[in-house]
């Protein structure tokens, strides 16, 4: 079996207060990626506690992670390549959704397809994948274009 695509979450920006933030809009949102078989990977906060509210509210809603790592700052391009591993993901088709521009350099040297960032804009000048911005995690799937077009879940550019 192929590798899967995976959107790696960081918890801490996607969402920000638990259990409130979870929102049904996005919920909706990666209970339709898991359906697609996206794996769903959440970048969690030292706070332990916190991770296992989060893990605990999606499973409530049905949502089961591919796997629930600790993502320590700074980002390292060898975490992301653990993560992907752990869920067994390609990284040419995942995507990384966090609110940290400073995540950028470590997605690049991990080959991911690209970075969404919750809140921020992308900083100016060229970067290695598509950086786009979005408002929260339900309007995340509006910004997943790779730069080939098409479907970025479906795809690995050459």
């Amino acid at each position: 079996m192929a590798p899967r695509s995976a959107l790696f979450i960081e918890s801490d920006s996607a969402f920000v207060d638990v259990p409130s933030a979870l929102d049904p809009s996005g919920m909706a949102v990666l209970a339709r990626m898991q359906v697609a078989g996206v794996a769903i990977v959440i970048l969690g906060s030292a706070d332990v506690a916190r991770r296992d509210a989060i893990t605990v509210a999606l499973a409530a809603r049905s949502i089961v992670p591919a796997a629930v790592l600790d993502q320590a700052k700074p980002w390292s391009a060898k975490r992301l390549l653990a993560a992907a591993a752990a869920a067994g993901a390609a990284t040419a088709t995942s995507w990384l959704v966090c609110g940290d521009a400073g995540a950028i350099p470590a997605a690049e040297s991990a080959g991911l397809a690209g970075v969404v960032l919750i809140g921020v804009d992308p900083p100016p000048g060229e970067h290695l994948l598509v950086v786009n911005r979005a408002d929260s995690l339900a309007d995340v799937p509006r910004v997943l274009i790779p730069r080939a077009g098409g479907c970025w879940h479906e795809r690995v550019d050459s």
